[in-house]
């Protein structure tokens, strides 16, 4: 029968006969991979009589243990598959437990199965932690195989079909073997190569170990080399520590003379004369004056800052007519405009004839007593602001409340014409009559 690694598809043949009625599982001799060969429908063997208590001893090219490149003649040994030469058979028997731990039953039928196929009574099986269980067909394959391992730990063995289990150490037949250590794979698919030439007649077996030695030698001198640049490095990192430790220090050491020479330059500093006294004083004090005045000017513009404020909200609340715009600016007069104001902007503001009534006749001394009407309001009364409007209210005529910085609330009203440019006919001011 053909049969393929599915890993790296590396093809051989293999005689039927030798595979169990259960399968068996295979290890690749290229990659080392393992994997499950079951018996062809057509290739089942008879089942056993009872009167035959032994079957025949097989012929050569099935005998258990010869490569099966022998067998196939001619296939190259990379070509071909052991099925139980030196590298373990997984144990395939179906009644094995989850665990991987084969039950008694089922170690008989293995038995019954070893006697039917002419496997030797040799035969060795290695158990790991997780309970999987490896067959070895004689005592060189087991020793092969531990040897390349690179621990034994929790491996137990059995020379009794599983009856009984014992750690490598405590087996005299095994006696002396000590695991190679760490080995690497390619190192691994090196041996099995070796392990199938050997068997093809290719190589011998002399030439086979010294290979072997060959690489446990090199394996053994990149291990000297990692462990040595392993020092190197960690003896660099150390070395870069204590420098840095070193310098930490140094640099203390300079902070802590550097405090030690500053409080010995202030205690020897001699003592201030009275004119340096007088003078730190004198600076003190002007450092004083400075912080209050200049409090002062911020909550001065602070005042000034709100008093705009307010005087915009006063302009957007204002009725939006001629009357409200002359309105406007009579509250700005009364704020304090009018101490600036030229008698000229009066009479922009006031219709010729209501300054010639004001001032029997002079349109300029009209003017002048109307500024010093609003001058005296303010002077009474700093601040005024827009409340709210009083009674009939049309675009040329209003009356308005307008509170004061006192609390006092007043009512100026006025009127203009009806015509551009909307000039003052009448401007009243008095105070509110509750």
């Amino acid at each position: 029968m053909k049969i393929e690694c599915p890993k790296c598809h590396t093809g051989g043949k293999l005689d039927p006969t030798r595979v169990p009625d259960g399968g068996a599982n295979i290890r690749c001799p290229s990659c080392g991979a393992v994997f499950f060969v079951q018996k062809p429908a057509d290739a089942q063997a008879p089942p056993i009589e009872p009167s035959a208590a032994i079957a025949p001893p097989p012929s050569p090219e099935t005998t258990p243990g010869k490569p099966l490149g022998a067998a196939i003649g001619g296939t190259r040994p990379q070509d071909s598959f052991n099925l139980t030469g030196s590298l373990p058979q997984i144990n395939a028997d179906p009644d094995t437990d989850s665990s991987g731990t084969a039950s008694g039953s089922s170690r008989r039928a293995a038995a019954r199965s070893n006697v039917a196929s002419g496997r030797s009574s040799n035969a060795w099986k290695v158990k790991n932690a997780t309970g999987m269980v490896y067959d070895f067909p004689d005592t060189q394959s087991v020793r092969s195989w531990l040897e390349g391992r690179s621990s034994h730990k929790d491996l137990l063995l059995s020379n009794d079909d599983g009856d009984s289990w014992k750690p490598a150490p405590e087996i005299s037949d095994l006696a002396g073997i000590e695991p190679r250590g760490f080995r690497t794979s390619s190192m691994r698919l090196s041996d099995s190569m070796q392990q199938a030439a050997v068997a093809a007649g290719a190589l011998s077996a002399a030439e086979a170990e010294a290979q072997v030695e060959e690489y446990r030698t090199e394996a053994a001198k990149a291990a000297a080399t990692r462990a040595t640049e392993e020092v190197e490095r960690t003896k660099e990192r150390a070395e870069a520590e204590a420098r840095t430790a070193v310098e930490a220090e140094e640099a203390a050491k300079i902070d802590k003379a550097a405090q030690k020479r500053k409080k010995k330059k202030k205690k020897e500093r001699p003592p201030k004369s009275k004119r340096m006294r007088d003078h730190d004083a004198a600076m003190a004090r002007s450092k004083r004056n400075f912080r209050v005045a200049s409090g002062v000017v911020f909550f001065l513009a602070m005042a000034a800052a709100g008093l705009f404020l307010r005087q915009a909200e006063v302009r957007q609340t204002l009725p939006d007519s001629v009357a409200g715009e002359q309105l406007a600016w009579v509250i700005d007069a009364l704020n304090g405009g009018a101490i600036d104001m030229a008698s000229a902007e009066v009479e922009q503001h006031f219709v010729p004839g209501s300054l010639e009534g004001a001032g029997n006749g002079d349109v300029g001394r009209g003017a002048r007593l109307i500024l010093n009407e609003l001058r005296f309001w303010h002077d009474t009364y700093p601040y005024y602001q827009f409340d709210r409007l009083l009674g009939r209210t049309t675009d040329t005529y209003l009356e308005a409340q307008l509170d004061t910085s006192v609390g006092e609330a007043g009512v100026v009203g006025l009127e203009v014409e009806s015509d551009p440019p909307h000039r003052i006919v009448s401007l009243w001011i008095r105070p509110l009559e509750l």
